[in-house]
């Protein structure tokens, strides 16, 4: 029956984009945030989230639910040009775009619902991690972290978020350890809960709580949603399920606190820093929409990029070789992986982002197909991970998709490849120089 429902609602939504009308329609693009809202609704019925409805699929629903269906319903008949949409965008574009979101949305439901009685729950594995791994990992984290400090890498982020005129792309010794710290950090958040040293559990805990703490602090909420992510999940996991009610309670009073921070850190001078509207918390998400609807509508009007944009995704998991490949082959790196929004609006070299689009970004690279096939995947995708998660590969890469759940609707379609990479050889690299394995299953 699940399976019926799901084709229906993919079905459904690709008459709807097929029909969209080429200017801004209120109630078209209501009926579409409607049927994603009735979507979640019979999927997280489902007995499978019973107790707690925590898991990849909501946090990415949530997220993509205000990086592509809130802006048309709630702000742009009221409040057009707030945040990022003050720099303008084809609004002719914003109905047919908001049917191409709701379509990928119903494919990856579609790829994700297990139609089995299975639950993973009842199949997720017991770890037994190995003491000295861990603490050579905390150490090694350690030393990135404080490498990442002392050649200026917190300076830096501040200076990105509260001088303004420094780009976050600019790199330097300190992008090399804070790349290494945030594979150390991401292995020790996945199985800090799998450990039964309670010391060292702590000063795990410590230290990702410190260093969550002062990246806060400097204005950047990358590292620690992500990491709170994980930790929230495994928390969940290994030691006490978190109910629904507690968990809406903690987004919510986090995302204040999220909030809070970017307008204190910025001398209450924060573009509609009032809150106006309930939605005013999550701005940075839902500014996303306009990302989406410039994408769309170049490509529409101009050309499609097909396998390029994933060429920087692609090498730069060997250091040097997406350099050497840009300039070898003189490839535009605006193209590559989410810079075109930015590009077409302050062209090169520009020290302020605006980021880019899930949505936009299959579209943009595959047209309609590359929507549907790259949905499709990544939910058939998540589905696996979540039965196979007693294969350490798995295990790792369902983390992955854990920590960057709020990211992924306003991020490139191969997001963190490096990063999933380079966990694996390390953890790769540690068990051969220890002579033993460092995860057992029991």
């Amino acid at each position: 029956m699940s399976l019926i429902v799901n084709i229906f609602f993919v079905l459904v939504h690709f008459v709807l984009w097929q029909v969209s009308p080429a200017y801004f329609s209120y109630e078209f693009c209501a009926l579409i945030l409607f049927l994603f809202i009735l979507q979640n609704v019979i999927y997280f019925l489902r007995r499978e989230f019973s107790v707690s409805v925590l898991s990849f699929e909501f946090f990415f629903g949530f997220s993509f639910l205000l990086c592509n269906f809130i802006y048309p319903v709630f702000y742009y008949e009221t409040r057009p040009t707030i945040g990022m949409f003050q720099f303008g965008f084809n609004d002719k574009v914003i109905t047919s775009s908001t049917a191409l979101a709701g379509l990928a949305y119903s494919c990856f439901i579609l790829g994700v619902t297990s139609y089995s009685k299975k639950s993973f729950i009842n199949n997720f594995p017991r770890f037994r991690v190995e003491k000295i791994h861990l603490i050579i990992l905390l150490y090694f984290s350690m030393f990135c972290f404080l490498g990442y400090i002392g050649f200026g890498g917190l300076r830096h982020l501040d200076s990105v978020y509260s001088e303004g005129g420094v780009s976050i792309a600019e790199t330097g010794v300190f992008s090399y350890f804070n790349i290494l710290f945030n594979i150390g950090s991401f292995i020790l958040a996945i199985y800090v809960f799998c450990i039964e040293d309670k010391k060292l559990r702590l000063q795990i805990l410590a230290f990702l709580l410190i260093t969550m703490l002062c990246f806060a602090l400097v204005g950047s909420r990358t590292v620690v949603i992500s990491r709170f992510l994980i930790l929230l999940f495994g928390y969940s996991l290994y030691v006490k399920r978190i109910k629904t009610k507690v968990l809406l309670l903690g987004i919510l009073f986090g995302s204040f606190l999220m909030y809070s921070i970017v307008v204190i850190r910025s001398g209450f001078s924060v573009t509609n820093s009032v809150i106006v509207s309930f939605f005013d918390i999550y701005l940075d998400l839902i500014t996303t929409n306009r990302n989406l609807y410039v994408l769309t509508d170049f490509a529409d009007n101009n050309f499609k990029v097909y396998f390029l944009s994933a060429v920087y995704s692609v090498t730069s998991v060997v250091p040097g070789l997406s350099s050497f490949i840009n300039n070898s082959f003189q490839l535009n790196s605006e193209l590559l992986a989410g810079g075109w929004p930015t590009y077409l609006e302050f062209g090169s070299g520009s020290t302020y982002g605006l980021g880019t689009s899930l949505v936009g970004e299959m579209y943009f690279s595959f047209g309609i197909i590359g929507v549907v096939i790259i949905s499709l995947l990544l939910g058939t995708t998540i589905k696996y991970l979540k039965f196979n998660l007693n294969k350490r590969f798995c295990y790792i890469l369902y983390f992955l998709f854990v920590a960057n759940a709020v990211f992924y609707p306003r991020a490139f379609y191969l997001l963190e490849l490096r990063n999933l990479i380079w966990s694996i050889v390390i953890l790769f690299l540690l068990e051969r120089i220890l002579g033993k394995k460092m995860i057992k299953l029991f």
